[in-house]
């Protein structure tokens, strides 16, 4: 079971749309408004991301393929933020009405925190991604040439966790 909750695919896929699903205005909504589902809202982030994480770091696998797994995953996370993000800045109106019956601290209009959030979410949150894909592909880069390295040499093939 656990093989399966693991997998990058799935992980993906769950990260992927607990984003999504907790930004669509009944669900966010219904979290403004039920503690329970506030509470399963945070608790729906804290597992899907800490799989997430778990398939990034985890050294089941020889670098090679590790890092070759872990660059679409990331770019693709790039997109999946990027465009939720994007939607959030650019849209013309707020997507959660609940914001318009409070005050709000800084004096935005809840147009305005809702795009300010969305370019949080797209640039900073983005960069972060991003970042982490050219490491990663750099990393890749390295683990094929000393895999390619040990092969001419006709060495044992090992990856650097061993």
């Amino acid at each position: 079971m656990w093989r399966g909750l693991s997998h990058p695919v799935f992980v993906w896929i769950l990260f992927t749309m607990s984003m999504w699903l907790w930004h669509a205005p009944l669900f966010y909504q219904a979290a403004l408004h039920n503690e329970l589902v506030h509470t399963f809202e945070h608790l729906t982030f804290l597992i899907s991301s800490m799989l997430f994480w778990w398939i990034l770091f985890k050294h089941h696998r020889p670098d090679h393929i590790r890092y070759a797994i872990t660059i679409p995953f990331l770019f693709l996370t790039i997109l999946q933020s990027s465009v939720l993000g994007a939607l959030m800045t650019f849209t013309d109106r707020p997507w959660y009405p609940y914001y318009a019956t409070i005050a709000n601290p800084w004096g935005l209009t809840p147009l305005e925190d809702q795009q300010l959030a969305g370019l949080f979410m797209w640039i900073p949150g983005g960069a972060v991604f991003t970042l982490l894909t050219i490491i990663y592909f750099a990393a890749w880069l390295r683990a094929l040439e000393r895999r390619s390295l040990q092969l001419q040499r006709g060495q044992p093939i090992r990856s650097r966790q061993e």
